[in-house]
This record gives C-alpha cells, structure tokens and sequence, in this order.
C-alpha cells in the first residue's frame, strides 16, 4: 500500500512539474502578418505608407531570404509619418509578441506600434547602429480591455532617410487547456491502478 502512495505522489509531483515547465515555455501562434512578413513574394503587399514613404522590395536581406521591405522617406517639413499592415482576424485576447529585423541608412530610429481598434495603443522606441542589421523583439503586448481586435502594427520612422525591414511577426501566445495538462497525470495513475490490481 505504501509502494501505491508513492507511486501516486510520485505521479502528482511529475504531473505539477511538467505542467510548470510547460507554463514557462511560451508556445505561440501563426504570425498574424500574413503575405507580408517576410517580403518573400517579391512585392510590399499588405502594406500601406503615408504619402512621405515610397516602399519597395530589396535584395538587401539579414539572412539568406530573397527580399526585404525597403522604405524611403522624403522630408515633409519635420512631419512624422508611418506605415503599416492589416492584422489577419483571429481570435482576439491574451498576450502577443512583436519580431522583426531591422537596418537604418545613416542614422535614425522610430516607433514600433501594436495598434488596437480601440483603448491605448503599444509603442516602443527602436533604434540601432546605421548600417547593420539588428533584431527586435519584444513581448508579452496584452491585448487592452476593450478591444476586439488589432486595428493595425507598424513603424514610424524619425529622422531617417531609408530604412529596411524583415522577417516581420505579430504572434498570438497560446495557452494550453487545463484538459490537456490533466493528461500529463494518466499515465502515473495509470500505473498504479495497475499495481493494484495485482
């Protein structure tokens, strides 16, 4: 009967133990910047800029895809301007993460934003050594009260005249049922009621 405790406890402390490695290995989603993320149709669509950017694809790329998304600005008397993509509908809630690569040419920096169809909005200064390319990622972006659904992510260029971007990702964390953690104790119970059969 002891052995059959322990076994039990054994199967409890394993069970509690996978689920907490589990809860500490963020899963997430598809990228949510679909036909537009990695640039690798050849062509920047999905994309929309305000009339002081030019977009274009570009063979300049951070790694061994074909294409990125080059933007170039053209000075509008100081005037900030942007641009952005469309989020693909999904299942709106939860935590989100931001990835990109980026390259500014001489110099700059701007705004990441995570834009929802109503309450605040995510920004985030990125900036980076001119000529390189450079990673950013940031993560958890909680979807705010109130919202039901992305309106729109971009980057708001400052004072930079060209810049590159690729590999551009906005993902939904997905958290495991409650169901599906409870399968990690069968087994365990599994083998005890198998003992005590016997």
């Amino acid at each position: 009967m002891k052995a059959i405790k322990k076994m039990v406890v054994a199967g409890v402390l394993g069970a509690f133990a996978m689920v907490a490695s589990n809860a500490s290995a963020v899963v997430l989603g598809p990228n949510l910047i679909a036909n537009g993320g990695d640039f690798e149709s050849g062509t920047t669509s999905g994309w929309n800029a305000d009339a002081a950017i030019t977009l274009s694809v570009s063979n300049d790329t951070p790694d061994a895809s074909s294409y990125s998304l080059k933007g170039t600005m053209t000075p509008q008397g100081g005037v900030n301007y942007g641009m952005s993509h469309l989020v693909d509908s999904h299942t709106f809630g939860g935590n989100y993460y931001l990835d990109f690569d980026f390259k500014l040419i001489g110099g700059g920096s701007f705004y990441a934003n995570v834009v929802p169809n109503s309450g605040s909005a995510f920004a985030d200064f990125v900036s980076g050594s001119a000529g390189a390319w450079h990673h950013y990622s940031y993560g958890p972006i909680a979807a705010p009260l109130g919202a039901t659904s992305w309106a729109y992510v971009g980057i708001y260029p400052l004072n930079t005249g060209e810049f590159y971007i690729d590999n551009y990702s906005l993902r939904q964390e997905v958290v495991p049922e409650p169901a599906s953690m409870a399968l990690f104790g069968l087994p365990a119970l599994a083998m005890c009621l198998r003992r005590r059969r016997k």
